[in-house]
Parts: structure tokens; C-alpha cells; sequence
């Protein structure tokens, strides 16, 4: 019986030692396995954003702040096009309608810019993702002095554009004539010449057309507090167009009313000077 007991104790010996310490081995492994620093396993590089082919603008001669500029952005169809000029405010570019890859906008110089100054455009696609690029050349801005450039400060003037063969001042006319008070307000001992455009396709008496699209703005000016004594009109009929003759995109841009100052006279040299 002793024998047979010392037999069966041999046994389970043999088989908990082993056991215990597999147990162990398995705990030390567990303890090394948490206290190692995770494998960082690095994300995918994002996809690089819309390819920009060029960016330029029409501003081959020094410009003074408050100058439109022309930017043209080439780079794909269906994008989000934005161009400003400098520390300017960026502003929309939409597409052409015969050529879909190139933008147009006007971009403003802004008010005490001097120097050159990079056209900048801003392009995102359809998944958000966005590139720019500056233009090559850049505006050269000069310092705004009435005196050197007398007829200067009627790049700060905005026109007012009309609906084809119409005469009345649209929501948008008005409003860019609001912003022109502004600064026929600062200088209230220039006179105004309040110019009437047309564009040679549309039907009529152009030259009657133009007068009363200045008469509508004078009106318009009147209203907002610009005295009438100050201001007088010229219709110029289809003689000053903009673009190239058949250029169908500046066509909206002959049917405007443009508000100008009569251009300062040069202040009188001090006696003894000449």
C-alpha cells in the first residue's frame, strides 16, 4: 500500500511541477510583453493639392492703391478659385465660360500698398484640398500723390454696370455707386464728369442710351447727397468699349456708367519760385 501511494505522489509531482512553471514562464512573458513600447505604425502622406499652372495679371505699369487688377489663375475645371494682391482681401475668380481650366477676377490693391506687390491664388478642388501659388512678376504699387498724378484718384471709382439695352440702375449699380460717394465725399471741391457707355450691340440710338444711363446715375448720386451743381454728364455711346471687338465676355463690360473726377490742377509754385 505504501508502495502504491509513493507511486501515485511521483506522479503528480511530475506532472505540477512542469505545470507551474509553464504558469511562471507564461506570467514573465506577459510582464515583458506589456511594458514594451508599442510598434507606431506611421498614417499614409496626404495627397498633394491641385496643380496650379500660372498665375498672372495685367498690371505691366506701377498701379496707386485702390487700383483693379486683372488676375488670371490656369489650373483645373471645377475649382474654387481665390487671388488677392499683397495684404489685399482675397476675392472670388470664376471660370471662363469658353475655357473652363482659366479663372479671371479683380483683385484690389490695397490702400497703403507701396512697393511690389505678389499676386497670390488660392485653389481647392472638390475633396478640399488646396494650393497656392504667387505670380512671377509682381505689381509694383507707387505711393498715391494727387499732385504727381492728377488724375489719380479716379482709380478709387467703381463702375456701374447695366442690364443690355436698360437705363435703369440694377441692385448691384446702386450699391457700387454707394461706394463711390465715399470718396467723392472726401474731396468735395473736385468736380464730377459722369460718363455714359454703351456696347455697339445693342438696339437704338446708343449715343441717347448712354445720356440716360449717366442721367439715371446723376440721379441716383443726387439722391445719396452729391451736390448737382457739382457734377455734369457725356455720352459716349459705344466709342470707348472695352476688350477686343468681338470679345463676347467684356461685352457686359461697355453697358456701364463710369464716374469720374475732372482731374486736379497742379498746386501753384510759392511766389519766387519757379
Amino acid at each position: 500500500m505504501r508502495s502504491r501511494n509513493r507511486i501515485i505522489a511521483a506522479a503528480l509531482i511530475s506532472f505540477v511541477l512542469p505545470a507551474s512553471h509553464a504558469l511562471a514562464s507564461a506570467a514573465r512573458d506577459a510582464g515583458r510583453k506589456s511594458t514594451a513600447v508599442p510598434r507606431v505604425v506611421p498614417l499614409p502622406t496626404p495627397p498633394p493639392g491641385p496643380v496650379i499652372r500660372r498665375v498672372s495679371h495685367d498690371a505691366m505699369s506701377p498701379v496707386l492703391p485702390g487700383a483693379r487688377v486683372v488676375v488670371t489663375v490656369a489650373t483645373a475645371p471645377k475649382m474654387t478659385v481665390t487671388a488677392a494682391i499683397g495684404a489685399g482681401v482675397g476675392v472670388a475668380c470664376p471660370a471662363r465660360k469658353k475655357d473652363p481650366a482659366t479663372y479671371t477676377c479683380e483683385a484690389v490693391v490695397a490702400d497703403g500698398s507701396v512697393g511690389p506687390q505678389r499676386v497670390r491664388a488660392q485653389v481647392t478642388d472638390s475633396k478640399g484640398r488646396s494650393s497656392s501659388l504667387s505670380s512671377a512678376i509682381p505689381v509694383m504699387v507707387e505711393k498715391f500723390d494727387p499732385w504727381k498724378e492728377p488724375n489719380a484718384l479716379n482709380v478709387r471709382l467703381v463702375p456701374a454696370y447695366f442690364a443690355a439695352a436698360a437705363a435703369e440702375l440694377g441692385v448691384e449699380a446702386k450699391s457700387d455707386l454707394v461706394s463711390d460717394v465715399v470718396q467723392l465725399r472726401e474731396h468735395p471741391n473736385l468736380p464730377i464728369i459722369i460718363e455714359g457707355h454703351c456696347d455697339s450691340g445693342e438696339p437704338g440710338d446708343l449715343a441717347d442710351l448712354s445720356r440716360r444711363r449717366a442721367e439715371s446715375a446723376l440721379a441716383h448720386l443726387v439722391a445719396l447727397g452729391i451736390p448737382k451743381d457739382r457734377m455734369t454728364i457725356r455720352e459716349m455711346g459705344a466709342k470707348e468699349p472695352v476688350g477686343a471687338a468681338g470679345d463676347e465676355e467684356a461685352r457686359p463690360l461697355n453697358r456701364r456708367v463710369m464716374v469720374l473726377f475732372v482731374p486736379a490742377p497742379s498746386p501753384a509754385a510759392p511766389p519766387g519760385k519757379p
